[in-house]
């Protein structure tokens, strides 16, 4: 039933991750596309309001195409837009307003050099066959950093390339919106078509937005995703870990329990007495070893049979379990046969003494007859006791084993039904 349950809270804890994860995937996605759409929205409508504050005859816009970058920002249209933007305060996140047209290929005039292909980011050669018929900076900021870059509005600098959601919006004159990363850096672009009053296609208005707000606004979503799930995450597998030593330790001891007495066998007693000693490294640390032997055994085993002896093992047993555990660092091992071995940690000698005479005792009170004996006609136990002393250290695991049984046997010469000390 552990096992199971041990295997199902791993389960859960493995499907939550994948859950959560996924879930932070999906939640992300559908957030941040949900404040994606509603900021191009918002940057269209601007382009709309825009795009129909604009008044530009067909000789206009001949002009236009042919004036310097200078000139262009003198220019009625473009203080019209940019007086539309600064002095409404349409939106205070803008970054650029502008108007984009493609030229004919007898008007392209500048190519892609050496100087300018990491600012474009384009090969050396790509013509530059986009012009900007109006552009406004809208952004204080921005501006400041514009005034420090005395080659910003050189004449080349009108003529532009483009990615390839502006040129199918172009071709196809309609609006749209979209994240435009080009050489004037990282924005949120939403673009519609505009005409001439006599109904030319001028090209398209562009309005462009701060994406960092976007981009924010989406780690501040996946962090606090991220926290949602982590932070159950970490709690589950501090319990799944929690859990899974406590099974281990559980599994450890039932795999080196005696199945007769549920003590524990040598192979755990030994780790114990290892690890034990390892911890005692001072003269003033002790450890207690008790050895227990079942008097005249044998005997009782010729008189009354194996099955009732192995009742009397398991008897003694549990009566070692019960009164062994009266100790908070203790292991009772069944040496073999008819022998028990108590392991006790820091026990003063008054105290082993005490503790062998109540088990001594205890074992007399079952009552189990034996009724070969000479003397006293009940089950009864010998015990050897040894406490570790400053002459011990380092300490031995197994000498300390071996002056616990010479006290056993001293008690068994001295009559049995005894406790002595070595």
């Amino acid at each position: 039933m552990k096992r199971a349950l041990h295997n199902y809270l791993l389960l859960a804890v493995i499907l939550y991750i994948i859950a959560g994860t996924a879930s932070i995937f999906s939640a992300t996605r559908w957030v941040a596309n949900q404040h994606f759409e509603t900021m191009g929205e918002t940057t269209l409508n601007l382009a709309v309001i825009a795009a129909n504050s604009i008044k530009v005859t067909d000789e206009q816009l001949h002009k236009m195409e042919n004036i310097s970058f200078q000139d262009l920002l003198s220019n009625e249209n473009n203080q019209e837009l940019s007086r539309l933007f600064k002095e409404n305060g349409l939106a205070e996140n803008v970054k650029y307003a502008y108007v984009v047209r493609k030229l004919d290929a007898d008007q392209v005039k500048y190519f892609v050099d050496n100087l300018d292909a990491e600012f474009y980011d384009m090969p050396v050669g790509t013509p530059l066959d986009w012009v900007w018929l109006m552009d406004v900076i809208v952004n204080e900021e921005e501006q400041k950093l514009v005034d420090l870059d005395e080659e910003y509005y050189k004449d080349k600098n009108r003529y532009t390339h483009i990615e390839e959601n502006t040129a199918i919006l172009y071709d196809q004159q309609k609006s749209g919106y979209f994240i435009n990363n080009d050489e004037w850096g990282s924005q949120i672009s939403a673009m519609v078509p505009v005409y001439t009053e006599e109904g030319s296609y001028i090209g398209l208005l562009g309005v462009d937005v701060y994406s960092s707000d976007f981009y924010k606004f989406r780690a501040k979503l996946i962090l606090a995703l991220l926290l949602l799930v982590l932070i159950p995450t970490i709690i589950m597998s501090v319990i799944y870990v929690f859990f899974h030593l406590r099974y281990k330790e559980e599994m450890r001891k039932v795999a080196f329990l005696d199945k007769m007495t549920g003590l524990y066998t040598r192979a755990y007693y030994d780790d114990y007495i290892r690890r034990q000693v390892k911890k005692l490294r001072r003269a003033e640390d002790s450890i207690t070893v008790v050895m227990i032997d079942v008097d005249e055994f044998k005997a009782y085993n010729d008189y009354y049979g194996h099955t009732k002896g192995d009742e009397v093992i398991k008897a003694i047993g549990d009566t070692i379990r019960i009164e062994s555990g009266k100790f908070d660092d203790v292991c009772p091992g069944r040496y073999g046969g008819d022998e028990f071995i108590i392991f006790i940690s820091n026990l003063s000698e008054e105290q082993g003494d005490q503790f062998c005479e109540s088990l001594r005792k205890k074992v007399e009170d079952l009552n189990l007859l034996h009724e070969i004996r000479k003397d006293i006609k009940l089950v009864t136990v010998s015990l050897g006791i040894y406490t570790s002393t400053k002459k011990d250290f380092p300490l031995e695991p197994q000498l300390l084993i071996e002056k616990a049984d010479k006290a056993l046997y001293i008690a068994k010469r001295a009559g049995r039904n005894c406790m002595q000390r070595y």
